[in-house]
């Protein structure tokens, strides 16, 4: 099962040069960055990379050292701030859910999927003309492909 994460900004101490505030956010859902808004700081996404794959895979935040809950994990950007350095620590929240994996197949009903195989793989030894009508008539098959299947 394949997790998606949403990855959030939770607190900004000092000054974040990127302009993050809290409620910024964007998603990683397998191994792309969506949503990203007004940018990704390459510093906040280093502290982020040897977490996100096994986090993306549904391993727990708990297990990972980085949250209390299963779904739920914090990371911060590294950079101490005053007096060290003119930026700031931003603490990200990143919570997983599971997404449904998609295929070809996915949008359609077990009997409609039947129908578009029996389109795609006609059979050479079909016993009774009724039920192979669809393969010799190209404009009867719309109709078995949306669900109407001839009753037998």
């Amino acid at each position: 099962m394949n997790y998606r994460v949403k990855i959030c900004v939770k607190e900004v101490r000092g000054y974040c040069s990127m302009g993050y505030k809290p409620g910024d956010c964007f998603l990683v859902e397998k191994y792309y960055i969506r949503d990203v808004g007004r940018g990704i700081c390459l510093h906040a996404l280093a502290s982020m990379l040897t977490l996100l794959p096994p986090f993306l895979k549904g391993v727990s935040a708990r297990m990972l050292g980085i949250g209390k809950e299963d779904d739920v994990g914090y990371v911060q950007r590294p950079d101490p701030g005053e007096p060290y350095t003119c930026g700031g620590m931003v603490v990200f929240k990143s919570k997983g859910e599971k997404i449904k994996e998609w295929n070809a197949f996915s949008r359609f009903q077990p009997r409609e999927i039947f129908a578009i195989l029996a389109l795609a793989l006609p059979s050479p030894n079909c016993d009774r003309p009724d039920s192979c009508s669809s393969l010799s008539n190209p404009s009867s098959s719309a109709s078995t492909v949306t669900g109407s299947m001839p009753k037998p």
